[in-house]
């Protein structure tokens, strides 16, 4: 795609934009408080896709890091994979990790 279609692209996504910055400014609290329920859903659901894809890369075994909560990296082999957390075993430590939070190590 050369620059100039791009900027098109560009311009007709910002305008759309603006579309619905304004359509929500004519919104009511019952229409946003439904809009606010639907897009918690839609995230919700792109977490979920996320996970699933990070987690049908991992097998039992693989070595993975992840950022601890004083954000130090440890690493570890996955012990076990569940639809919500890796179980990633550092030493003789066994973390229950979510999937966004995990990088393979290779």
């Amino acid at each position: 795609m050369n620059t100039t279609s791009q900027n098109v692209q560009k311009l007709g996504y910002q305008l759309e934009r603006e579309k619905v910055l304004e359509s929500i400014d004519m919104l009511g609290r019952e229409d946003l408080q439904f809009l606010n329920t639907l897009i918690v859903k839609r995230l919700r659901y792109l977490n979920q896709m996320e996970d699933a894809l990070i987690i049908s890369g991992l097998n039992v075994g693989t070595k993975v890091r992840f950022d601890d909560l004083k954000g130090q990296y440890l690493e570890g082999f996955v012990a076990k994979i569940s639809a919500k957390s890796v179980s990633v075993c550092c030493g003789n430590a066994i973390w229950k990790v979510a999937p966004s939070l995990i990088e393979r190590v290779v």
